[in-house]
């Protein structure tokens, strides 16, 4: 053992105000093996300073002015030093000794020069600049200055300081050139009339230089464009620094024209789209002057559309799948929305228009008083999707209105917050959930506003069969599998509620002791109480059929809600009674048995049982044997009908009938007894309840994306139209293939659907490019994807904003030029993108895969993580924004690895076996490096 003793210290440390900020690689500590009490002393050459410490961790500390005196064991010393402080200002020298039992000493001398702890600042920004209207013109000037910043990153501590800047234009747009996905800064607004960047102390420089670049562009007259800078968290606190620049804008509008600015795009003037014309946006694009006419536009998931201040005016098929935004938004025709959008004016959709959304849809978010036109949907006119409709902005609440259709399909939840509702259609689906009001008082929109529901709106559960139970907040202990509506503390419900049916159910979040007051037939009254004690009622006016009788219940929220019970039916199928229930089954063919569930009248915690037997057949649980008599026993009625969901019943071949009996002598079903007549078609393959065929091909040539409800058993689906799928699909393949997608078609799988693909899947084949956009969380396949099957697919392209699981592998590219992009989650065995393909995962992404081979583009940006077992590159792999890839085994590199400033990769060792590799951000190797080219 060595005996000395050591002080570990920098030649120089910063003051911020009174904090000691020393490099994160070389801290102020000691250094002594061996043991025993440490005494320290601090002494400042300026007598007027004041060091402080702390105790916390255990050290004696002693304060005398200039002298600091800390003593106790070696960790505790060096907790001390980590919170040393001084009060002084300007250039001083700290002396320091240490000495321990042993009567080693050591002594060190430190320099200290004080920084001003004031927040960010601009640097003589100019009051008043002269621009031309509509061209792209510079905005020069604004350099930021935070000297506090940068002493934290001089110190290696700059990430832990957290800043912004916000500019805001009166007119026009703002672009930012410079910005790359590589950058590490974060940046929202680009193109629109206000951009946030959100950045660290370290990227101060960064940010300087894509300021310098700051451009604008729009229409004349006399504007501004106001400008701050926050210190938003960290070792210097939080503070505001503000100002204004006049923009004096000169010129007149002339011809309609597009520009570049850096890879984005800038269109200045009115355009007009004819019918059948469509617009394809593949970076970010700004339109000043609106878009006209009856064409469509094509955003790509990495693209954005911004039409701040005009309307965007639509009539053919349009798809955004990356940011849309707009002044006003009037739509004719189709337009699927994968990632929400916002209008701060109307919109407006007319007679057969459709908007499909996932996400959040805001519209009117500039309105400034309550209940102003916010949408609009004409006789005819259907929005649908899953997400939250939001009418207005966080201050005042907007008006919905119109006698279109708001429609809620089985599988999607559809919040509604607004200051009111007239004329509208409000459907909602079995497995649906319409939410009328904010569900959180935390939610921010339109809480102080509550939500109106005028007499002339039509609250319309569908009763479609087949529902999948409830999972989540919404189930309840009875499995009931219907609609449901949620009625949040409304000013008034008056609304009329038709097709009210059992399994189908309103909950009344916020009130408790939930009874029924005036049963009628036509009508009932619902009490509770909510938070502050005081009586709520609402007058539910609804028809219901006769037999039936309203009842309160819980869901598993435990909030109160009110169902319909049945006088005497228990048993299920298929929506009906099964009493009066017939199957259609085809011999040979295993398939389900639609819509089988039990509904109680009430239960208590007791197990229940149910014995089915076929006298033709055999009945089977997933993965269970095959059996012509079962005995199910379960925990709960959810257990029980989870259980029934997965059934499986296969006639025998060549018979012509059969009988499904049900039976049990439960203490819940005392003496149930019923028989099911099963009806055989022999045919075709028609599994019943779902339409296709389960031995034929189900083909979709035509050009619908209302989403398609019901549940569909084909036994394979080859789409060349375009086509939207929103409920469950089971496909077994035919020859090896589930889905096929070619001939220019596109499938979209929108996220109420529940899809279940046990072959291949084909995106693209020599009959065609093919596309397919999955926004469900809900879609597997059990074989393998595979995106441009040969050459004459090249243009086949896949895009996932929900869930995907692949059981196989994913080849991108396997004959042509091919392009996927992960925005939600996609996990498979194995991965590989070709030498003509490329692969995107951005936003807050997430990937699992096997072995990854990537011998094209793959770029991973944003906040996405990846998660590999071995990485192979012979392409092109860039890591940018907050990235996280992370690697179990291996990368072997013979192309090109860029690694941002934020970006993170990790593995157990990289080899270099050509190409270049070069790092910016964090590269964390567990065994070993060897690079064979050039690295920077």
């Amino acid at each position: 053992m060595t005996n000395r003793i050591d002080i570990i210290a920098p030649a120089t440390i910063s003051l911020l105000g009174s904090v000691v900020v020393a490099p994160l690689s070389l801290p102020l500590s000691v250094v002594d093996p061996s043991g025993g009490v440490i005494s320290v002393t601090i002494i400042a050459g300026n007598a007027g300073s004041w060091l402080t410490a702390s105790s916390a961790g255990g050290a004696t500390v002693s304060s005398a002015g200039s002298t600091l005196s800390i003593s106790g064991g070696l960790a505790q010393v060096n907790a001390a030093l980590a919170s040393l402080q001084d009060s002084g200002t300007g250039l001083d020298t700290l002396h320091v000794i240490a000495s321990d039992p042993a009567l080693l000493s050591a002594v060190s001398d430190i320099a200290v020069f004080g920084v001003p702890a004031a927040g960010a600042a601009f640097v003589a920004p100019p009051t008043r600049l002269s621009l031309a209207s509509y061209v792209v013109s510079p905005i020069s000037g604004l350099v930021l200055a935070n000297p506090a910043a940068t002493a934290l990153a001089a110190a290696g501590q700059g990430a832990s300081q957290f800043m912004a800047i916000t500019l805001s234009a009166a007119s026009g747009i703002l672009l930012l050139p410079g910005l790359t996905a590589l950058g590490g800064i974060s940046a929202s607004g680009v193109g629109t009339g206000q951009i946030i960047l959100n950045f660290t102390a370290d990227q101060l420089a960064a940010v300087n230089a894509l300021l310098a670049g700051l451009q604008w562009a729009g229409p004349g007259g006399l504007s501004g464009l106001a400008y701050a800078a926050r210190d938003v968290a960290g070792p210097l606190g939080s503070a505001v620094t503000s100002g204004n620049i006049t923009l004096d804008i000169i010129g007149a509008q002339g011809p309609a024209t597009t520009i570049s600015s850096g890879v984005d795009k800038v269109i200045l003037g009115v355009t007009t789209l004819g019918a059948g014309g469509t617009l394809a946006v593949s970076q970010n694009v700004s339109d000043i002057g609106g878009i006209d006419g009856a064409g469509a536009v094509m955003i790509n998931p990495e693209a954005s559309l911004q039409v701040p201040y005009n309307q965007l005016s639509l009539g053919g098929t349009s798809y955004d799948f990356g940011q849309l935004g707009a002044g006003a938004l009037s739509e004719a025709g189709t337009l699927m929305i994968a990632q929400g959008a916002s209008v701060t004016g109307l919109v407006s959709l007319g007679g057969g228009a459709l908007l499909d959304f996932t996400g959040t849809l805001q519209a009117g978010a500039s309105i400034t008083t309550n209940y102003r036109p916010a949408l609009t949907l004409a006789a005819g006119a259907v929005l649908t999707g899953s997400g939250d409709v939001q009418a207005g902005n966080f201050s005042e609440a907007g008006l919905i209105s119109g006698t279109g259709e708001i429609l809620v399909g089985g599988g999607d939840t559809i919040v509604i917050a607004a200051g009111e509702i007239i004329g509208t259609t409000l459907d909602v689906a079995a497995g649906g959930v319409l939410a009328l009001g904010p569900i959180d008082p935390l939610y921010g929109v339109f809480s102080a506003t509550p939500l109106t529901v005028d007499s002339s709106v039509v609250l319309n559960f569908l009763n479609d069969s087949g529902a999948a139970t409830f999972s989540g907040g919404y189930a309840d202990t009875l499995a009931q599998t219907g609609g449901v509506i949620v009625i949040t503390s409304p000013a008034v419900f008056s609304g009329t509620i038709m097709n009210f049916a059992p399994g189908d159910r309103l909950i009344f979040p916020g009130l408790s002791g939930l009874t029924l007051l005036n049963v009628t037939a036509t009508h009932f009254v619902v009490a509770g109480t909510d938070a502050l004690g005081v009586t709520q009622s609402f007058t539910i006016n609804a028809s219901y059929p006769l037999g039936t009788l309203p009842f309160v219940g819980m869901d598993a929220q435990g909030d109160g809600e009110v169902s319909l019970r049945d006088a005497n039916a228990r048993i299920f199928i298929n929506g009906l009674s099964a009493s009066s229930a017939v199957l259609i089954a085809q011999p040979g063919v295993a398939q389900p048995v639609p819509g089988f569930d039990v509904l109680l009248r009430s239960w208590s915690g007791q197990p229940i049982s149910l014995t089915l037997a076929v006298s033709n057949g055999v009945l089977a649980e997933a993965g269970g044997t095959a059996v012509a008599q079962m005995t199910l026993v379960a925990a709960s009625p959810t257990a029980l009908n989870a259980d029934l969901a997965a059934l499986i019943y296969t006639a025998n071949t060549g018979v012509v009938a059969d009988t499904l009996t049900i039976s049990s002598n439960s203490a819940l079903l005392p003496g149930l007894s019923i028989s099911v007549p099963v009806v055989m078609n022999n045919a075709g393959g028609t599994v019943t309840g779902y339409f296709g065929d389960a031995g034929q091909i189900s083909l979709f040539t035509d050009n619908i994306m209302t989403p398609t409800q019901g549940q569909a058993a084909p036994g394979e689906v080859v789409v060349t139209g375009a086509r939207a799928f929103g409920s469950v699909l089971m496909v077994d393949g035919l020859s090896g293939t589930a889905l096929l997608v070619d001939g220019g078609g596109h499938a979209l799988f929108d996220s109420g659907a529940n899809v279940v693909l046990r072959e291949n899947v084909t995106i693209g084949d020599y009959a065609g490019a093919g596309s397919l956009s999955v926004l469900t969380n809900y879609f597997s396949v059990a074989g393998d994807l595979v995106i441009a099957a040969g050459s004459n697919a090249s243009g086949s392209s896949v895009n996932i904003f929900g869930a995907v699981a692949v059981a196989g592998s994913v080849a991108v590219g396997a004959g042509g030029v091919a392009d996927l992009v992960v925005a939600g989650s996609l996990a498979t065995a194995a991965l590989s993108v070709a030498s003509a393909a490329s692969m995107a995962v951005i936003g807050a992404a997430q990937l699992s895969t096997g072995v990854l081979n990537d011998a094209g583009v793959l770029n991973v940006f944003d906040q996405a993580s990846l998660n590999v077992s071995s990485l192979n590159v012979n392409g092109t792999l860039s890591l940018g924004g907050t990235a996280h890839l992370s690697v179990i085994g291996g990368v072997q590199a013979a192309g090109m690895i860029a690694v941002g400033p934020d970006a993170v990769l990790t593995a157990a060792s990289l080899h270099q076996t050509g190409g270049l590799v070069s790092v910016a951000g964090e590269v964390s190797l567990s065994v070993a490096l060897i690079s064979d080219s050039f690295m920077t």
